[in-house]
């Protein structure tokens, strides 16, 4: 889940705030992998296939979309 900050236009939940990544998707997440990419489905169903290391790896520091938490589930 991504923290409220400034660089949201408006307040969102926390539902609206959390994306579900899969391993397939998590290749800014592994070193052997040539890309940064990450992308993640939000849990409120609106937003699919986010790109969110864009939005994590902003040009501007204060437009960086900051994690609050993660946590792992099982994929069965």
């Amino acid at each position: 889940m991504f923290k409220q900050g400034d660089y949201f236009s408006r307040e969102y939940s926390e539902t609206e705030r959390s994306y579900r990544i899969s391993d397939n998707n998590m290749w800014g997440l592994d070193d052997s992998k040539r890309g940064r990419r990450i992308a993640g489905d939000c849990l409120d169903g609106l937003d699919i296939g986010v790109r969110l290391d864009a939005y994590m790896d902003a040009d501007e520091p204060n437009d960086r979309w900051q994690i609050d938490y993660c946590y792992i589930e099982t994929y069965v």
